[in-house]
């Protein structure tokens, strides 16, 4: 688990080490056009915005996904939790039920043999 976090932040680190090369050497304006606006932004800026907004709407996308496996994990640990109480009351109920077993078994005297059956 420790690997994957250092792993992931050394990914990070390198990802944003590209980025800030990337942007110092794209300085120049580029013209954006949206609708009846034009804006002039340097290029790096406009990639990273694209980039955001990518990351944005493939969460949206990903959100229904990952609130619906939420809910069926919360049910499954309900589930869980239910089923552990029926075990617990099942043992306690069969470690009663040998108690009992042993003291009928220890406090009565059953016939050893067939002699004392047949008087």
């Amino acid at each position: 688990m420790r690997f994957i976090l250092v792993s992931a932040l050394v990914g990070a680190l390198l990802i944003a080490i590209l980025a800030a090369t990337f942007a110092l050497q794209n300085p120049d304006l580029t013209a954006v056009n949206f609708f009846a606006w034009q804006f002039d932004f340097p290029l790096a800026l406009i990639l990273f915005l694209t980039l955001g907004l990518g990351v944005i709407i493939g969460l949206l996308v990903l959100l229904p996904s990952i609130v619906k496996r939420e809910m069926k994990i919360s049910q499954k640990n309900k589930r869980v939790m239910e089923l552990e109480n029926i075990l617990a009351e099942t043992e306690s109920t069969l470690s009663k039920n040998n108690k009992r077993t042993q003291y009928l078994e220890e406090n009565m005297q059953l016939p050893n043999n067939d002699s004392e059956l047949n008087q």
